[in-house]
C-alpha cells in the first residue's frame, strides 16, 4: 500500500475506536449522592468485622458505588438540590449455626440504608451473610465482611429499584401490577397510593388476591388510603375464605372509607363474627367511621 494512504487509514481506524468506545460508556448514575454517614442509632463497630467507623463509611461508599447506579460525590465538591443524602444503620451482626448448605457457622449481618433528599425518603432493609470456620478468627472476620458486602448489594439493588420505579408514570406502575415479581408489585401498589391514583382502584383490586401475602396487605392499605368507594364491595367480597388476620386489615380499611355498605358489613362483623379478634376490630373501625361521620 501507498504509505500515503496509511495516514487517512489510521485516522479511520482511531475514529472507529473512539465511536466504539463511547457505546461501550455506562448510562449515567441514577442519583449523586453528596454524603454518606453511619448512623449512631445502629452498631457503629464491632470486633467481629474489625473495622472503625469511617472504614464502614469508605467501604459502604465503595461497594455501592461500583455498581455505577449510584454516584458519591467527591470530598470538597459542593453538593446541587438534587443530591441525596445517604445513611447507613447497621442492624445486626451476629453469628448463625450453619444450614443444609455447608459446614461451620455463617456470619450474618442486618443493615438499612436510606436515601434522603427533602421530603423524599428511599428506604432498604437488607441482610448478608458469609460461611466461615468458627475456629479461625481470621476467616471469620473475612465472613463478616463479606457478609456486610452482600447487604449492601442488597440494599442497592431495592433502592435502585425504588429509584427506577420513582421515574414512572402512572400507566407504567399500574402495568407493574400485573409483573411476576411480587418486589415490583408491592412497590408499584406503593407508589401508586403515594400519588392517592383513583385510576389504580380497579387495578389494584385484582391484587386482594394476589399469592403473596405482602402484596395483599399492602392492596388492603392502598384502597384504604385512596379511598374510593369502588372498592367497597370487593373488599366485603374479599373477607370471605380469608385468614383471620386479614379480615382485620380489611375492617379497618372499610372503616376508613366509610360508605353504607362498609358500615354495614362492620356492625354485622362487629355482632355475628366467629372470632373475637375479628369482632373487636371490627367494632372499633365502626366507632371511627361513626366518630369521623358525627
Amino acid at each position: 500500500m501507498d504509505r500515503a494512504h496509511r495516514p487517512g487509514r489510521y485516522l479511520a481506524i482511531v475514529l472507529t475506536l473512539a465511536v466504539l468506545l463511547s457505546c461501550q460508556r455506562s448510562p449515567p448514575a441514577l442519583a449523586t449522592v453528596s454524603s454518606l454517614r453511619l448512623s449512631p442509632a445502629g452498631i457503629t463497630q464491632h470486633p467481629w468485622l474489625g473495622l472503625a467507623p469511617e472504614e464502614v463509611e469508605d467501604r459502604a461508599r465503595e461497594r455501592l458505588a461500583a455498581g455505577g447506579s449510584l454516584a458519591f460525590r467527591k470530598g470538597g465538591s459542593s453538593p446541587a438540590p438534587t443530591d441525596w443524602k445517604a445513611v447507613l444503620e447497621i442492624a445486626h451482626v451476629r453469628a448463625l449455626p450453619s444450614d443444609a448448605r455447608g459446614a461451620g457457622s455463617r456470619a450474618e449481618v442486618g443493615l438499612l440504608l436510606r436515601l434522603e433528599r427533602g421530603e423524599e425518603r428511599i428506604r432498604a432493609d437488607a441482610a448478608g451473610e458469609h460461611h466461615f470456620a468458627p475456629h479461625d478468627p481470621q476467616m471469620r472476620t473475612e465472613a463478616f465482611r463479606r457478609a456486610l458486602d452482600a447487604a449492601l448489594d442488597e440494599a442497592l439493588r431495592l433502592v435502585v429499584l425504588q429509584l427506577r420505579a420513582s421515574r414512572k408514570t402512572e400507566e407504567e406502575l399500574i402495568a407493574d401490577l400485573s409483573s411476576e415479581n411480587p418486589e415490583v408489585r408491592d412497590l408499584a401498589i406503593r407508589l401508586l397510593t403515594e400519588r392517592k391514583s383513583a385510576a389504580a382502584v380497579e387495578h389494584l383490586i385484582p391484587r386482594l388476591e394476589d399469592e403473596d401475602r405482602n402484596v395483599q396487605l399492602r392492596t388492603i392499605g392502598a384502597l384504604a388510603e385512596i379511598g374510593d368507594p369502588a372498592a367497597v364491595t370487593a373488599l366485603v367480597d374479599a373477607t370471605s375464605h380469608k385468614d383471620p388476620g386479614l379480615v382485620i386489615q380489611i375492617a379497618y380499611a372499610l372503616g376508613e372509607i366509610g360508605t353504607e355498605e362498609a358500615e354495614a358489613f362492620l356492625f354485622t362483623a362487629s355482632t355475628g363474627h366467629p372470632e373475637p379478634a375479628v369482632r373487636r376490630a371490627a367494632t372499633e373501625a365502626l366507632e371511627s367511621l361513626r366518630r369521623r361521620r358525627a
